[in-house]
């Protein structure tokens, strides 16, 4: 069977899926997160099943965490792991030398640029992060209330 008619037949099983068991649901136990705009937009983003999307717990990670559908979020600054694992993943391959040099060029040009902060700049941009994650749990938390849904463990 060809690649094109074995895609048919299983979007054909998703359908027929969906209609049994109504739509495909995203809902979390863990929700991992790096920065507080990523953790906005796991939050706002809906199940298809349950509308407001169901989350357990949030977990901020300082680096790359794994494979999750919530990658997509994430916006992260450079890091050669974490691209490289994409890179392998996206194309399945290693890559180029080429590649491998930008990867560093770009996480050592944030890592720099980083480093000239001041104390007093670093703490006010982590600052600044808390009251963002503060406010985008607050929101989530509103949301899940107005629709009367449990979270994803109940």
């Amino acid at each position: 069977m060809n690649l094109k008619r074995r895609l048919i037949a299983l979007e054909e099983q998703q359908q027929t899926a969906e209609i049994a068991n109504g739509p495909l649901c995203n809902c979390l136990k863990l929700a991992s997160y790096h920065t507080a705009r990523e953790l906005e937009r796991i939050t706002s983003t809906p199940c298809p099943r349950h509308g407001v999307r169901r989350l357990d717990l949030f977990w901020w990670a300082s680096s790359w965490t794994g494979h999750t559908d919530d990658d997509q979020f994430c916006d992260c600054p450079p890091n050669v792991h974490r691209m490289t694992n994409a890179i392998r993943e996206k194309f399945g391959r290693e890559p180029t030398e080429a590649e491998r040099a930008e990867m560093f060029e770009l996480q050592t040009l944030h890592d720099e640029a980083e480093h000239r902060k001041s104390e007093e700049q670093r703490k006010r941009a982590f600052e600044e992060e808390q009251a963002r994650v503060d406010k985008a749990l607050e929101e989530y938390e509103r949301r899940l209330a107005d629709a009367s849904l449990p979270k994803a463990s109940e």
